[in-house]
């Protein structure tokens, strides 16, 4: 990406604007951010927010180079390597930097007051890495992943074999898998259910997920919470639900739920009702099975949590993207597998159809039945889906096109709105502030930094 590109786009989990050169301690924790999550770039001398180009100090430049290559060497464990470079905007010059992702994590500070922290990027901020997330980090860094652990309190006697025999013979019907011979210890060595440990053949972690009838024993955090509230806010309960056992059985439990509480809508396209049916199941199983299967279960801190709310279906599962992910990737055919085992065996089954393509069928589902997109963002260390179930009534059709829009981005600006639809400024102002005074969307900011967003 050129610096053009760079400069045309938000900060991000790939991209940091610094209007001056950073303090050792905080270039120091970016580096590892970068190189812990996805690589990044770090462009100095734009002011953050408004990409105003102020430029660096032509006489700075090479005491700025000589800093950066210091710190990536002795400030940074296992050391990184910046590409640095000097552009000119119009007569100022910038300095860009560029990360690559790392093969060693978890890469941590090495000097100065933050020595032994390691970094991540959550959306656009630099966070400390959790506990959890430096396990897993170091785990992916040797090939491996939590489900594929030996579980070391189980035993292959904590494996229901009706439910091994039930698998072998539905992913036979659904896929035409073979079914084994024998459900033995070398075929579920194999098949990775199994792995041994100090010279004793111990469950995966995965293996206890799928197959014991009570994994909550083990890992109490895994249960599916599943909640109905009144209106619009997570206050007054109308249901709930805790739904455990195996992984592979929770979503048919979870789908009976929803359908007991969401019910169809209609929404008003112009002088025409059309009504939605009720949501449909197929875009919840891709929400829900992408949560189950892609969580990460390194943070035992916290459940899956489904709630729904009057107006959507909010999906919150604890862990950040996996590894060379950002929010651009999701929903564009681009997977990567943070728990093999248990994603294989969603797969064979047929909850998985097709590797990547989960949120892509969720959203043209959504389409298919008049609701608007799901909205994916990141809440922290937590992943979140916002998917409305309905629209608001008498919405016309550019309304319409602007509420998909602030879904599906996350927010709507006024010039957004005026290119779209092909009108003054002024009016896309006045559509905008209807939509803000009958409570569908919500004004942020001021001046030239406002957006909209549904409320």
């Amino acid at each position: 990406m050129n610096i053009a590109d760079l400069l045309s786009e938000h900060e991000s989990p790939r991209l940091e604007f610094k209007e001056r050169f950073p303090s050792n301690e905080k270039l120091a924790a970016l580096f590892c951010a970068f190189a812990n999550t996805a690589g990044g770039d770090l462009v100095i001398g734009v002011e953050d927010g408004t990409r105003r180009v102020l430029g660096v100090a032509e006489t700075d430049i090479l005491d700025m180079e000589e800093k950066i290559a210091a710190i990536s060497s002795t400030s940074v464990s296992p050391m990184v390597f910046p590409l640095v470079r000097v552009h000119r905007c119009g007569d100022v010059p910038l300095m860009h930097v560029r990360i690559d992702a790392g093969f060693q994590k978890p890469y941590r500070v090495s000097a100065g007051a933050q020595a032994g922290k390691a970094y991540v990027r959550i959306g656009s901020t630099t966070r400390q890495a959790d506990r959890a997330t430096e396990q897993a980090m170091s785990l992916r860094s040797h090939g491996l992943s939590w489900d594929s652990l030996p579980c070391i309190d189980g035993t292959l006697a904590d494996l229901d074999r009706s439910l091994l025999e039930e698998f072998v013979d539905l992913r036979h019907k659904r896929r035409g898998i073979p079914i084994p011979a024998k459900l033995d210890t070398a075929w579920m060595e194999k098949v990775r259910l199994a792995s041994a440990h100090n010279g004793v053949v111990k469950p995966t972690n995965g293996a206890i997920l799928l197959f014991a009838q009570s994994p909550q024993e083990y890992f109490p955090s895994t249960a599916l919470e599943m909640a109905r509230f009144q209106g619009t806010t997570g206050r007054d309960f109308i249901d709930k639900q805790s739904i455990s056992g195996p992984l592979w059985k929770q979503y048919d439990k979870a789908l009976m739920f929803l359908q007991r509480h969401v019910s169809s809508a209609a929404a008003r396209s112009d002088s025409a009702r059309v009504e939605t049916s009720s949501y449909p199941s197929i875009a919840f199983r891709e929400f829900a099975v992408n949560a189950l299967c892609h969580r990460s279960y390194e943070h035992q801190t916290g459940s899956i949590r489904c709630a729904i709310f009057d107006d959507a279906i909010q999906i919150t599962n604890p862990g950040t993207l996996p590894d060379g992910l950002n929010l651009d990737d999701v929903g564009c055919g681009v997977s990567v597998i943070r728990n093999p085992i248990i994603a294989r065996v969603f797969n064979e089954i047929g909850l998985i159809e097709a590797w990547g393509t989960g949120i892509q069928v969720a959203q043209q589902e959504l389409a298919k039945h008049n609701l608007p997109p799901a909205r994916i963002e990141l809440k922290g260390f937590f992943l979140q889906v916002t998917s409305p179930w309905r629209w608001p009534n008498t919405l016309a059709k550019n309304e319409v096109a602007i509420v998909r829009t602030a879904a599906s981005h996350g927010d709507i600006t006024s010039e957004e709105v005026a290119a779209s639809l092909k009108v003054t400024d002024r009016a896309a102002r006045k559509i905008l502030s209807a939509l803000v005074s009958r409570e569908v969307l919500v004004k942020v900011g001021s001046t030239k930094g406002t957006v909209y967003r549904l409320r």
